[in-house]
C-alpha cells in the first residue's frame, strides 16, 4: 500500500495530526471467543474484577497488560513478554498482512437509560507531539501509572490498549468516508458484559485510508482518556528515538455531544478525627451551607421534583437517600443532625431545583446527611475546582501528592456513600462536565483535576494490538 507520507512536513507545521495505517494483531477467533478474553482498561479494573478476568481465560489480555498496578499471579512485565512471545507463536494472536486503520463501533446504554446510544470512531497510529502541540490533554496524571505503563513499553515494545482520543469534523469529512463501511461485515463483533456491543471493521482500500490521513490534518486532537498510556508512549519515543516508536495506537472519534457520552467521577474524602469535629464549620467560611436532607425515609421519583416514603413502607436506611431528596416535616427531627450542623433547610422546590443543578454548587454526603454548598464568594471554578482548590487545599490542607492516600474516586453515588460511612468521610458528588466545558478549559491551556471525567463506554483492550518495530 503507497501510504502519503507527511512526516518531512510535518517538521514545519507541529500542529498537524498525522495519522498512520498498521498491521493489527487480534485474537484468532477460531480458536478463541474474543468476550472472554478483552477487557476495559486497566485504570478501571478493580482487584476483583481482574481476579475473574484472569480465571476467565488463559489467554485473557488481562495477563499481559496488569504491570504492577494489578496484583496478579502473572503480574511480572518478563512474564508478559513471554506470554505475548508464546500466543504469537501458537496462533492465539495473527498479524494483518496488509496495513490499515480500523472503524470501531460501540452501541450501549447510559445507567439507568432505555435509549440506545452509538459511538464510532476509529483506530490509526498517531505521531506523539508535547502536550500543546496540536495534543491537548485535558486531566493532570499521576507519576506512578506512567512509570508502569513505560516499563511495559520497554520490555514489550507493544501497545496492548488505545489512547482515547477526539477530534472536530464540522463538515463531516471523515464521518462520510467511515460511515460507507459500517454495513459491510465486521471483522470482529460481540457483546460484553455491561451488554456493550463491540464492532470492528478493517479499511484497507488504499483511497480510503490517504483520505482519512489528509482529512486528519490540521486537526486538534484532545487527548479523552489514556493520558498515563501517552504519557508513557512519549517518553518511550524519546528514549528509543526509532520512528516507530513515535507513533501511538490511538482511537479517534468524533467530538460530538451525540458521539460522545461523558459520566461524572465522584470523590469520597477521608476524614480524620480532629477534621471531623469542626468540618462543617471549616467550611461555612467559603460556603453557604444548607440541608438537602435530614434523616431517612425517601425515595427516588424524579431529579427535579420532591421525594416521599411510598405508601404504607416504612422509611430505609439514610444509605439510601438520593440526592436532592426533600423530606416530610414529619420525618424532620433535630437529633437527627450532625452536631453543630447548619438548620437551614432546603425546602423551595423550584429554587432547590435550580441549585441541585448548577455547576457552581456543591452536593455532598456527610455522616448520614445531604448538603449543598453554594459558594459564599465569586469563584471562576466550575464544581470540580471548587472541591479541588477549596475544599481539598484551603479547608482540608491536602495538598496534590496527599490525595492517593486521602481520596477515593468512583462513578456510583451508592458506592461513594459506603465508602464515606465505612471510612468516616464526607463524598462530594460531581456533576457531569460538558464536552463544551472541557474544550473551553483546554483552550485556555489549563487542565482538569485527576480523574475528572469519564468517557463511557470505555474502549475494549484486546480488539487489536500493535507490535512497535524496531526500526
Amino acid at each position: 500500500m503507497k501510504i502519503e507520507n507527511s512526516d518531512e512536513r510535518s517538521e514545519k507545521i507541529s500542529i498537524m495530526a498525522i495519522i498512520r495505517p498498521f498491521e493489527g494483531i487480534f485474537y484468532n477467533q477460531k480458536k478463541i471467543d474474543i468476550g472472554k478474553v478483552t477487557t476495559p482498561p486497566y485504570d478501571v479494573i478493580s482487584g476483583k474484577e481482574a481476579k475473574n478476568l484472569y480465571r476467565q481465560s488463559r489467554y485473557n489480555i488481562i495477563r499481559l497488560i496488569a504491570g504492577k498496578i494489578i496484583p496478579l499471579p502473572c503480574s511480572e512485565l518478563v512474564q508478559a513478554k513471554e506470554l505475548f512471545r508464546r500466543w504469537l507463536e501458537k496462533g492465539i494472536l495473527l498479524q494483518a498482512d496488509k496495513p490499515a486503520l480500523y472503524i470501531y463501533r460501540q452501541k450501549y446504554h447510559l445507567p439507568s437509560s432505555s435509549r440506545e446510544r452509538v459511538r464510532v470512531g476509529f483506530i490509526s497510529l498517531l505521531k506523539l507531539n508535547q502536550h500543546g502541540k496540536g495534543i491537548f490533554p485535558h486531566e493532570k496524571t499521576f507519576s506512578f501509572p506512567i512509570k508502569d505503563r513505560l516499563k511495559l513499553l520497554q520490555e514489550c515494545k507493544t501497545n496492548f490498549s488505545t489512547v482515547f482520543a477526539l477530534y472536530e469534523d464540522r463538515q463531516k469529512e471523515i464521518s462520510g468516508v467511515i460511515n460507507k463501511y459500517l454495513k459491510r461485515k465486521p471483522k470482529i463483533d460481540f457483546c460484553d458484559a455491561q451488554k456493550v456491543r463491540h464492532t470492528l471493521w478493517a479499511i484497507e482500500k488504499e483511497d480510503d485510508v490517504n483520505l482519512l490521513i489528509k482529512k486528519m490534518r490540521r486537526k486538534s486532537i484532545f487527548l479523552a482518556d489514556g493520558h498515563h498510556r501517552y504519557s508513557a508512549a512519549l517518553r518511550f519515543y524519546q528514549q528509543a528515538k526509532t520512528k516507530e516508536s513515535g507513533f501511538v495506537l490511538t482511537y479517534l472519534a468524533e467530538m460530538n455531544e451525540d458521539n460522545i457520552s461523558v459520566l461524572p467521577t465522584h470523590r469520597v474524602v477521608f476524614l480524620a478525627k480532629k477534621e471531623r469535629e469542626n468540618f462543617l464549620e471549616r467550611i461555612e467560611k467559603f460556603f453557604e451551607i444548607e440541608v438537602i436532607s435530614r434523616g431517612s425515609g425517601w425515595s427516588y421519583e424524579s431529579t427535579r421534583s420532591n421525594y416521599t416514603c411510598p405508601a404504607g413502607k416504612s422509611p430505609g436506611p439514610a444509605r439510601n437517600l438520593p440526592l436532592g431528596a426533600r423530606p416530610r416535616s414529619s420525618d424532620v427531627s433535630s437529633e437527627t443532625m450532625p452536631t453543630r450542623a447548619p438548620q437551614r433547610l432546603l425546602n423551595d422546590t423550584t429554587r432547590a431545583s435550580q441549585k441541585l443543578h448548577s455547576s457552581s454548587n456543591l452536593k455532598i454526603y456527610y455522616q448520614g446527611h445531604y448538603y449543598l454548598l453554594t459558594p459564599k464568594f465569586s469563584f471562576s471554578d466550575n464544581s470540580l475546582g471548587l472541591l479541588h482548590n477549596i475544599l481539598l487545599r484551603k479547608v482540608l490542607g491536602i495538598k496534590s501528592p496527599q490525595e492517593k492516600e486521602r481520596v477515593r474516586y468512583t462513578h456510583s453515588r451508592q458506592e461513594a456513600i459506603r465508602l464515606a460511612q465505612e471510612n468516616k468521610g464526607a463524598a462530594f458528588f460531581i456533576a457531569p462536565l460538558k464536552l463544551e466545558e472541557i474544550k473551553k478549559i483546554i483552550s485556555k491551556g489549563k487542565t482538569l483535576p485527576r480523574k475528572s471525567t469519564y468517557f463511557y463506554p470505555k474502549l475494549s483492550t484486546g480488539m487489536v494490538i500493535r507490535r512497535i518495530n524496531s526500526k
